[in-house]
């Protein structure tokens, strides 16, 4: 099925006919560097193998797993954004993604999030905020169990794909009243969603010696891009407690550059039937590469999005 425009990427050929400039001038951190260029690379070593391989690193690879609280007290003494900055800049291994889980409440399932939904997520929050298909939300939040529960919200969020409805569902657990129970009721954040691309990376069992249950939620990045526009709905209304409880990281502008340039500047290079061929950049060794770039330059330069800095979300430039 056809992408709209503003979600195309280059083609192998496409790439190809640009000027080359071997990875060894630039490298990892100054990738970005190529965005909207007319310059590609080669990335020179295996980022991730072949598609099954990848597959079942999204799936089952290493959860970076944020710091668990087990008591509102508890929950309470660190800001959101301290906690995951805390994790990213201790990282030990490379993850398949970041997560976080309730403590108490009737679902408790570790709540996974990708790396590069997030940035997918930002772009397509940006698309609906620079196009006529916008987010649309909409609150149920009068009640007074919302103190403890939280806010049900309604969204619609445009497909990235031509000819396709847009993806209606709701989320439940929306903290957005100033009190000892944001935090944990941000914790059990949910929705009734459910793509393809989400309903496949939910489809795994865990390894037989694992303690935990098999089932997750893994959020997409058609959630990612409803939520950022939850924030900005409450934010219009001089409440920030949807985004001081963010769960999900925000990329940097030059995070969003450079996945950009991940896939519109970048090839990997790898034996085939015909000797050595190129291949575009799949989702594993996006993430991977974020991941990697993460551990080298902070959370505060990835994923730690500031407005002096970066301008708005809405405003980034994908294209």
């Amino acid at each position: 099925m056809e992408k709209k425009n503003y979600f195309c990427q280059n083609t192998i050929n496409e790439i190809l006919k640009k000027e080359f400039v071997p990875f060894e001038e630039i490298g990892l951190e100054n990738l970005e560097n190529l965005a909207f260029s007319n310059n590609y690379t080669i990335l020179p070593e295996p980022i991730s193998e072949d598609e099954e391989i990848q597959k079942k690193f999204i799936k089952h690879g290493p959860e970076l797993k944020l710091k668990r609280a087990y008591s509102i007290s508890e929950s309470l003494k660190r800001e959101k954004s301290q906690e995951i900055g805390d994790a990213f800049d201790n990282i030990k291994q490379i993850p398949s993604c970041y997560s976080f889980k309730p403590y108490w409440g009737l679902d408790q399932r570790n709540r996974r999030v990708h790396l590069v939904d997030c940035v997918k997520g930002a772009k397509l929050y940006a698309y609906s905020q620079n196009s006529e298909e916008k987010i649309e939300i909409f609150p149920y939040d009068s009640s007074k169990k919302v103190e403890k529960e939280g806010a049900q919200v309604l969204l619609k969020v445009p497909s990235t794909t031509k000819g396709i409805s847009p993806h209606e569902f709701q989320f439940s657990f929306v903290p957005i009243i100033n009190n000892s129970f944001k935090k944990e009721i941000s914790l059990q954040l949910l929705s009734d969603h459910v793509c393809g691309y989400k309903r496949f990376r939910e489809l795994k069992y865990d390894f037989s010696n694992s303690p935990q249950f098999s089932k997750t939620n893994d959020f997409c990045f058609h959630e990612i891009a409803g939520y950022f526009s939850i924030i900005d709905y409450f934010s219009s209304r001089k409440n920030n407690v949807p985004f001081e409880e963010n769960n999900f990281v925000i990329p940097t502008l030059s995070t969003a550059k450079f996945n950009v340039s991940l896939e519109n500047n970048v090839l990997l290079s790898h034996k085939g039937e015909k000797g050595q061929e190129y291949r575009k950049i799949k989702f594993a060794d996006k993430e991977i590469l974020n991941w990697r770039r993460v551990k080298s330059l902070g959370y505060e330069k990835t994923f730690f999005s500031r407005k002096s800095r970066d301008g708005n979300l809405r405003d980034y430039v994908w294209q």
